[in-house]
């Protein structure tokens, strides 16, 4: 649990358990194949690691492949075909994605985000560089800050 930016208490997240990972009519049965205790033990491993291991171990769970059937009719908006799959009992298992999705607690983005980098052929997807440059446009100068100090000062004080 923490405080966000509003000052409002956001809860902690917690793993999906005797919750169906999916929609009743998938192919590849993913509330079925994987027990309450593996979706346990997956959501803990995954949220002990760090951002840039979770990323990492995203990417290693993801395959990407061409598409297999090309329709000549029709202008697909598809590239390319995922494979999303999880470690259960030391085998992997194939599941879908709203299943991928809900076992680690993570949003459409975040899975969207890591296929864009293994499309562009990045084996192990790029840090975050969030915050992380020097261009801050709205930024007071440190001596702007020192003479309004000195004018504030300035006043007599009780």
């Amino acid at each position: 649990m923490y405080v966000n930016y509003r000052g409002e208490t956001v809860a902690a997240k917690k793993p999906k358990i005797d919750e169906p990972l999916c929609h009743n009519r998938c192919r590849f049965k993913c509330s079925d194949k994987i027990d309450n205790e593996s979706r346990n033990e997956i959501f803990a491993a995954f949220y002990s690691m760090t951002a840039h291991a979770q990323d990492a171990y995203l990417s290693r769970c993801i395959k990407i492949s061409a598409q297999k059937l090309v329709s000549s009719s029709s202008e697909s908006h598809r590239e390319i075909s995922c494979i999303h799959t999880v470690s259960v009992s030391g085998k992997q298992t194939r599941v879908c994605k709203k299943a991928f999705q809900s076992i680690h607690v993570i949003s459409e983005a975040k899975v969207c985000h890591i296929t864009q980098q293994l499309k562009r052929g990045l084996i192990v997807p790029r840090q975050s560089l969030r915050g992380k440059h020097q261009n801050r446009p709205n930024k007071i100068s440190d001596s702007q800050c020192q003479r309004v100090h000195d004018h504030i000062k300035c006043f007599p004080a009780e």
